[in-house]
């Protein structure tokens, strides 16, 4: 029975993200199609719905849970409220560059190409959004509703149980499958290791949900504002992939001497 109780205190924040997504966005669709008579939120006339529904799922989930969250950190011990300035700017940088260089790999991997359904989910979602509603969404909700759910609370029960380290891959590992698709299960996987890493030092959620969000938000600069409609020219792109790397090792580096020093 304990093992049970174990297993399910861990994963309650990832079956509660799964379950509250579908709802969620069968409700809005509904709603959606009540309003407009066309159930099809793949159509071309509900393009919207989805990222709706997502901003509504991460108001639900921060509404809903942040009483569950104030009972973990009974359990756990509070939240550190105060930034560590001198760990912020590193810690941004290193999530920037290092979701950029992810997107890159799996690119260059050809992992596209076996998992195609990722592109058409992506199009669907993001074409031709509203762009204050998409900055709310991906920039602002997301990271606020995500890290407080595995962060926050699925690596904090996990390092109860079983460690530090076995905690960090386990929430890693569960965050990516809450994405529900190959490509994201790497990319989220890779980025939630950094994430429970720096949680774990500064022992604050303002500097992963920060993090989170600079990564998402470079992202978005990326896709509409420097790689669209075209790739940078030449071997403008290269220059900056180098760029991120250089940054990324040096800060990586920082923060390891950092974090080791005030052990």
């Amino acid at each position: 029975m304990k093992k049970r109780k174990i297993l399910w205190d861990v994963l309650y924040p990832t079956v509660f993200m799964l379950l509250a997504v579908i709802a969620v966005t069968m409700a809005v669709a509904v709603i959606a199609g009540l309003v407009t008579g066309n159930y099809d939120i793949n159509s071309e006339e509900l393009h919207a719905v989805p990222l709706l529904a997502s901003a509504v799922f991460y108001v639900f989930t921060l509404l809903s849970q942040r009483k569950q969250f104030q009972l973990d950190e009974m359990r756990f011990g509070p939240d550190r409220k105060q930034l560590q300035a001198a760990v912020l700017l590193p810690a941004v940088l290193t999530a920037i560059c290092v979701a950029d260089l992810l997107e890159n790999v799996i690119s260059m991997l050809g992992l596209y190409e076996l998992f195609p359904q990722y592109q058409t989910v992506a199009v669907q979602a993001f074409r031709v959004q509203n762009a204050p509603l998409l900055i709310l969404t991906t920039v602002v909700l997301a990271p606020m509703a995500e890290e407080l759910m595995f962060r926050g609370m699925t690596y904090r029960r996990a390092k109860h149980w079983f460690g530090t380290k076995p905690a960090v891959l386990i929430s890693a590992a569960l965050f990516g499958l809450y994405h529900m698709n190959g490509i994201q299960f790497l990319f989220g996987f890779c980025l939630a290791l950094f994430f429970a890493w720096i949680y774990e030092h500064t022992e604050t959620l303002l500097i992963p949900v920060l993090c989170h969000a600079a990564a998402n938000a470079w992202e978005l600069i990326l896709e509409y504002g420097i790689d669209q409609p075209a790739r940078l020219a030449g071997g403008g792109r290269q220059i900056l992939l180098v760029a991120e790397a250089l940054i990324c090792a040096g800060c990586l580096f920082f923060l390891f001497r950092r974090f080791n020093r005030d052990r």
